[in-house]
């Protein structure tokens, strides 16, 4: 069936005459002859002609069309992207066609390109894509445009180490969000976690909203023991290289953005909230625009089916459980120490749970602090577990946590009374650390030998490991709530 075969059928459907599909957008007779099939619609006036037909304007191309290629193209690359696959991301869109982009989907094309060249590293391929983007968004007033620009701006900005630079391009996509709300033309659901992700950045490289500030890094001095120290001393001294903590008392005077983080989590906290929000959202649009009431209504279905998906899978986790041989230790789920349906549904749900785990770590941490040794042990433990859960347990996420928790249970060992033994795992957790590794981890580690050498006055070591983490100190940063 051609284009204009289903134009017709669709406006008869719809019950309108060409005079109304044609309203005051083109001339009836432009609309009879693309009916006949003498004229074909140019993709702007498709678009214009699927939005009064409450249709999506893919309805309209053929599965073989270049175009609806391209965007689908493009959708599985940012899906490759949000999955941490760059390199895949780069296969499927390097190789679109060159002309297609000059008319259509240009933008998004250009704004899914910067964020291969810059997850590849490629920083000022990036900011080039980007600031070419900004000034069309500028001068065609797109000011959804705008906001992806300077969002993906600001993570450029961060990971190319100017701090300063992604504090200014957060800022300005924050203030306008505030000046979008309600007519971004974003669906509620990545609008949401858009915001929340864009607050917590600036929480972490702003948390008064005061200025630019770096309270992740300290001065060497600061980590350092006073040499006296009695050898004698079971505890650990407090280090505290992230500073940066959520505080249990988030006020918005405290911690502006991280209590205006909160309030949007709060409006969307499960799966069943997200998809009545959206469903919601297109009920509303369906008067004015019923092709994007579609999509979003599509989404909200999605998630629904997903969500039963999850409970499904938890019934057969449990029934199995149920009826395995409690002498079976590979299918007896009981023997991973994780029993909520809660973390299970949290292990099945997350993409990359390197922020939850990231922050059951610092708890640990604090527990170790406090001499709580069998809580930090038991939190060890579930967090173990729920890598264990999680799929691709060698990504570079889970990979880095385990890092982190292999330093964990070292501290665990010491704070237990096990200082020498621990002292030798130390040193070679820190020679063996692998260039991958979050440098902020081996930072740690430095740290910590050169309080514990220094508890046993051996000056020259503790000398020698304050220089490694004066070298790693240069360009620390906080590690950012979210895979970006």
């Amino acid at each position: 069936m051609s284009i204009g075969e289903k134009i017709r059928d669709l406006r008869i459907q719809r019950g309108m005459s060409q005079v109304d599909l044609a309203d005051d957008l083109v001339r009836p007779s432009m609309i009879s002859q693309i009916e006949s099939g003498k004229v074909k619609p140019s993709y702007t006036l498709l678009i214009e002609l699927a939005k009064r037909l409450g249709e999506p304007v893919e309805t309209f191309l053929s599965e073989l069309d270049p175009h609806f290629l391209l965007q689908a193209n493009i959708r599985l690359a940012q899906y490759e992207l949000a999955t941490g696959r760059p390199q895949v991301a780069r296969q499927l869109i390097e190789n679109l066609p060159r002309a297609s982009l000059q008319t259509r989907n240009l933008a998004e094309y250009r704004l899914t390109l910067a964020r291969v060249h810059r997850a590849c590293g490629e920083y000022p391929e990036a900011v080039r894509e980007l600031e070419q983007l900004r000034e069309h968004a500028y001068s065609a007033q797109d000011w959804r445009l705008l906001f992806y620009v300077l969002r993906e701006t600001g993570q450029a900005e961060y990971d190319r180490g100017n701090l300063e630079g992604a504090l200014c391009e957060w800022r300005e996509a924050v203030a306008l969000a505030d000046r979008m709300e309600g007519k971004s033309g974003i669906s509620p659901l990545e609008w949401t976690q858009s915001l929340i992700e864009l607050h917590l950045h600036l929480d972490a490289l702003d948390p008064g909203g005061k200025g630019f500030s770096v309270p992740w890094q300290r001065p060497t001095s600061a980590l350092l023991p006073a040499l006296a120290t009695p050898p004698e001393m079971a505890g650990i001294p407090e280090i505290s290289l992230e500073e940066n903590d959520i505080i249990s008392d988030c006020t918005s005077e405290k911690r502006p953005h991280l209590a205006k983080a909160q309030a949007f989590a709060q409006r969307m906290p499960t799966l069943w909230a997200v998809s009545e929000r959206l469903a919601q959202e297109a009920l509303a649009l369906m008067p004015i625009d019923p092709a994007t009431a579609r999509r979003w209504a599509e989404q909200a279905n999605a998630l629904v089916t997903y969500a039963q998906l999850i409970e499904t899978s938890i019934a057969v986790r449990t029934r199995a459980q149920e009826a395995a041989d409690p002498n079976d230790e590979q299918n007896n789920f009981s023997t991973n120490d994780l029993q909520t349906i809660e973390q299970t549904a949290f292990a099945m749900t997350a993409i990359h749970p390197r922020s939850r785990l990231h922050e059951a770590c610092k708890q640990i941490r604090k527990c170790l602090q406090g001499e709580e040794v069998a809580k930090a042990a038991e939190l060890i433990e579930e967090v173990k577990a729920l890598l264990a859960l999680t799929e691709e347990p060698d990504s570079p996420s889970n990979r880095d946590i385990a890092l982190e928790l292999a330093l964990l249970e070292i501290e665990l060992a010491a704070v237990s009374g096990q200082r020498e033994a621990s002292l030798q795992r130390l040193v070679q957790y820190e020679a063996e650390y692998p260039n991958w590794g979050n440098p902020e981890h081996r930072r740690r580690a430095c740290a910590l030998l050169t309080m514990w050498y220094g508890d046993l006055g051996d000056v020259d070591r503790v000398l020698a490991y304050c220089r490694k983490m004066e070298e790693l100190a240069v360009g620390a940063r906080p590690a950012l709530p979210f895979w970006s």
